[in-house]
């Protein structure tokens, strides 16, 4: 059996994203195959058992839009598996509506 953390880390405002960080902890793990983390919609990493439990996962590249997520992890060979829901960050895009997004100057302002 497998139990699954998942902490969404903070959105990056360059890029709308952020990370999702977490471990799986196993009990009783066959001694081959392997442990699968996915977020549904998202990315994954697989991990190539014989692991020490629990196992440390990061999942990057994820869209920051406020709404809730599943972590699916799946264990080769055996019929069980864990889930956790979590929330992701608010999308942290700054909207700039056009043509006021274009390259803003700014101005010497001299005080005499």
């Amino acid at each position: 059996s497998s139990s699954v953390s998942a902490n969404p880390g903070t959105c990056s405002s360059a890029n709308n994203q952020y990370t999702v960080t977490g471990q799986v902890t196993l009990t009783n793990p066959p001694s081959t195959g392997t442990v699968t983390v996915q977020i549904v919609g998202g990315g994954s990493q697989t991990f190539t058992l014989p692991q020490s439990s629990p196992i440390s996962y990061t999942i990057t590249g994820q869209l920051a839009d406020g709404a809730s997520h599943t972590v699916n992890v799946t264990i080769s060979g055996v019929s069980c598996a864990s889930t956790i829901t979590y929330t992701a960050p608010v999308s942290c895009t700054i909207n700039c509506p056009t043509p006021n997004c274009t390259t803003l100057k700014s101005k010497k302002v001299i005080n005499n």
